[in-house]
Parts: structure tokens; sequence; C-alpha cells
């Protein structure tokens, strides 16, 4: 956050009076988030419905819809499942095996700290409204789709259909330190993770966060949300920049 400083420098307040300050600010921006999420939900939805989606293969024989292989007949097997037109090609019987379809699990990451509050004259949303926007709709793609959506730490995966009600409500009661990072955990191998995030941590706790989730066979995408002003730092003359984690300046 940055703001124009005067022509001389005042003693900066007690640190109480700033805590109070930042207790204050964190309660109204708490019902500025609540009051914005029908609208959240409405354009996550909107965003929605003009994606395509599907069930993804396996790539292994199970239940589903499109053809994998034929196999040899084995002993025991009902009889029902063998493919006569390819079995009448030579003398063994075949089976048809489709290939196995199944819902992913996709553990998807909103960075909610205090730096996604920023907006600056350039944007006309903050970075939190905008990393919501993308994680809801995405909720919504997904679940219609056939996967599961979870939050780590917050919502466990479900493919309920008002997944995108489940989150907005979760987020809007959440009372935790709202961490840049997911916590630590233990998504299956199948799983995919998406962090949505400023990425304005420490490079070592980034790289500390992926390597652990893909050293578990989790594949994923990673998402930086920055404001067009953290892209091309329009300040000049004198400013004061202050760290919206701790308020460090």
């Amino acid at each position: 956050m940055a703001t124009e400083l005067p022509s001389s420098h005042s003693r900066p307040p007690p640190r109480q009076y700033r805590d109070s300050a930042i207790v204050a600010r964190a309660s109204g921006e708490g019902r500025t988030l609540a009051a914005s999420m029908p609208r959240l939900i409405l354009e996550a939805r909107r965003v929605a419905a003009t994606v395509i989606h599907g069930l993804h293969g396996r790539r292994r024989a199970g239940p589903g819809e499109n053809f994998w292989q034929y196999r040899r007949f084995v002993s025991g097997e009902p009889a029902s499942r063998v493919d006569w037109r390819r079995s009448a090609r030579d003398d063994h019987l075949y089976v048809r095996e489709q290939e196995w379809e199944a819902a992913h699990t996709v553990w998807i990451w909103p960075d909610r700290s205090p730096s996604m509050h920023f907006a600056s004259a350039l944007a006309r949303d903050s970075k939190l409204y905008r990393t919501l926007l993308i994680a809801l709709a995405l909720a919504e793609v997904l679940v219609e789709g056939g996967e599961r959506v979870g939050i780590p730490g917050l919502v466990r995966p479900s493919g309920s259909r008002n997944i995108i009600e489940q989150i907005a409500q979760a987020i809007v009661v959440d009372r935790e330190e709202r961490t840049s990072l997911p916590p630590n955990f233990a998504p299956s191998p199948l799983a995919e993770v998406v962090l949505l995030s400023d990425l304005w941590s420490e490079i070592a706790d980034v790289r500390q966060i992926i390597t652990q989730l893909s050293g578990r066979g989790t594949h994923g995408h990673v998402v930086q949300i920055v404001d067009p002003a953290e892209e091309t730092f329009p300040y000049w003359g004198r400013i004061e920049f202050v760290e919206p984690e701790d308020g460090r300046r």
C-alpha cells in the first residue's frame, strides 16, 4: 500500500492505536466481503456458463463410456462379458473393456491475506475480489463437470451443486488467521491443486509449498494475481510504502 507523504514527518501512533485501527479495518473488510458475495456468486456462475467441461479418462480399465482395450476372457467370468464380434476373428474369447472415467478432486486455494485487499486507481476491483471470482467460477465449472472441489483447511471436497454457496459461507464466517499460502495438507496423488495468490511471500516459502505438493505426485496450477500498479509501479515523488501484512513502513 502506498501513500504520498506530507512535507514533514510525524511520530507514528502508539501500537495499541495501530492495532485497534487494524481490527476496525479488518471488520469493515469482512462486512464488505459479505456484502459482495451475492455479486461474486452471480458473476462466477456467468463465467462458468461459458466453459465446456467433461469427465477425464484415467488411462486404465474401469467404468466409463469410451473403449479402452480388448483382453483375453478369463475362465469363471460371466459369458455376457464376451465380445462375440471380436472373438469371431480368431480362436480366442475376448472381453471389451472401457476406460475408467471418474471425478477428480481439485483443491482451490484463494489467497485472502491482507495484501489481497489492495486496489489501486488503475484497477476496478481488489485482488481479493478477482481471486474469489476465479475460485468460485472454477468451483462451479468443476462441479458441473462431475468433479469434487475443496478449500484446504476450510471446505472438505464436495461435488454438491451448491458448492459456491458452501465456499462463500465458509469464507465469510472464517475467523482464522489468513495466510498467503495454503496450510500443510496431504492431497491424494490423483488430486489437483489450483493456487491463486499474488505470491508476495518469501520465495523460499513459495518453493517449499510447491515442492511439498509435487513431491506427493499432485499436479496443479499456480496463478499469480496482481494489481496493475504492482506491474507498472506508477509512483514518483515522496511516497511511503506500508506493508499490509504487518504494518511495517
